[in-house]
């Protein structure tokens, strides 16, 4: 049993509701692919074949379709828990702002973005 799966559900959440935000929403099966670095990070586990995470994940949840798909682990998502996630989970105020900030207006400064992130909380701004 995999302990930390909730992790994995939340991702994909997000993912979801990140979609919704900038494409709006299509009541439609979606697929995510991850790497199995990534799951393992999200689990917290060291798998190293995507075989079987798939099958411990199918296992595990449910909710969810996993198979192995060029190398990479997809995620199939049926149409009626992307409507849930439509329907039931609140946008994060902090990514729908930073998500219009950015569908308003293409020449952005770096002030304005970072005012977005000074809006929801403390954060670290660091030039690369």
């Amino acid at each position: 049993m995999l302990k930390n799966i909730e992790q994995v559900k939340k991702n994909i959440t997000d993912q979801i509701m990140e979609a919704q935000l900038k494409l709006g929403f299509v009541k439609e099966t979606v697929r995510f692919y991850y790497p199995l670095e990534s799951l393992n990070a999200l689990l917290g586990t060291s798998y190293e074949q995507p075989q079987t995470l798939c099958e411990d994940l199918g296992r595990t949840c449910s909710s969810f379709d996993f198979c192995v798909h060029q190398g990479r682990i997809e995620v199939s998502v049926p149409a009626d828990y992307v409507e849930y996630v439509h329907r039931e989970v609140p946008a994060s105020p902090f990514l729908k702002t930073l998500i219009e900030l950015f569908q308003n207006n293409h020449l952005l400064e770096l002030s304005q973005i970072k005012a977005v992130f000074g809006k929801f909380g403390s954060y670290v701004c660091q030039n690369m």
